[in-house]
């Protein structure tokens, strides 16, 4: 008996069954031509499962890394905060994170400021002198106050264990000197991070705690929060004089360009003459403006510095 026609169809969509006769059942064209596309099929969704499965466990992974991180960085802000009060520096931790927090502000607003415009040079130059004023500031104040605090830098690692105290002084020296090139080259990103605890570089792998590293990163930590706080209020008083800035910045350049605008005037014959004009310029507005700033700031300063004495 010939197979049915619903048998024929049901059979085109199902293998045969073991033992059947039938010729019908065993010609099975629309298998043939499905059956390697739903076996790639299948393994393609076999490898999505297994890259679904791939990307969870990264994700996993990075979110205890996270979790770890913050762990560590939590740890290193409530040392943090301890020598700052070890050190008297007046500074807790909601005026560590509003200094942060003010720092990443101005780093925003003056990138955008980054021209050739005379004035935006002038500008970069008081800030350029505002921030190297207020590295030294905070590097003597913090070494001021960790010695009356009867606390040392770390020893450098590296160290022979036949090393004696003149080598250690020679090590512990130079590692010093170091550090106060390089606390003044920190970006400004790193730095308003630090000041929190917060090292993005060492991820999750934090040194050990209170170990040489980890305490030399804590009083690092802590003198940056005191030049970021000097940064904040030399620019404070500097928005307090701005007009008078203007006005005196620009009474002076009056007379400090007149050179150049004579040479423009009388005119200008090769590419090279344009560009050492335009150095002059430049060169003069920037002076111009950081002396002119702190001439207007610097006797307000010290008369701040001597209230709170």
């Amino acid at each position: 008996m010939k197979a049915s026609f619903w048998e024929r169809i049901k059979a085109s969509f199902h293998h045969p069954v073991a033992g059947d006769s039938t010729d019908e059942l065993k010609a099975n064209p629309l298998l043939d031509l499905l059956g390697p596309l739903d076996a790639a099929r299948s393994k393609a969704l076999a490898l999505d499962d297994e890259s679904a499965q791939r990307d969870k466990l990264q994700a996993d992974a990075l979110e205890a890394e996270q979790r770890q991180a913050k762990a560590y960085q939590q740890e290193m802000l409530q040392d943090i905060v301890k020598l700052h009060q070890q050190l008297n520096t007046g500074l807790s931790q909601a005026d560590l994170t509003q200094l942060s927090e003010k720092l990443l502000e101005n780093i925003k607003f003056f990138k955008n400021r980054r021209t050739d415009s005379l004035a935006d040079q002038g500008l970069l130059a008081i800030l350029h002198s505002i921030h190297k004023e207020a590295i030294e500031f905070a590097w003597e104040k913090l070494n001021r106050a960790l010695t009356a605090a009867k606390l040392e830098w770390p020893a450098p690692a590296g160290l022979s264990s036949n090393a004696n105290a003149e080598d250690i002084k020679i090590k512990r020296d130079l590692k010093f000197n170091k550090l106060h090139e390089e606390i003044g080259r920190y970006p400004g990103p790193v730095t308003a991070d630090l000041l929190l605890g917060r090292v993005s570089a060492w991820r999750a792998v934090y040194p050990e705690r209170n170990g040489p590293v980890w305490t030399e990163t804590v009083f690092v930590a802590v003198g940056l929060a005191l030049a970021a706080q000097r940064h904040a209020q030399l620019l404070a008083l500097g928005e307090e004089s701005a007009d008078s800035l203007r006005a005196s910045v620009a009474e002076r350049l009056k007379q400090d360009l007149k050179p150049v605008q004579d040479q423009l005037a009388s005119g200008v014959t090769s590419l090279a003459q344009a560009r050492s004009l335009s150095d002059q310029a430049a060169q003069l507005s920037q002076q111009a403006a950081s002396e002119e700033f702190w001439r207007l700031v610097r006797p307000r300063l010290e008369t701040s510095e001597g209230a709170v004495r």
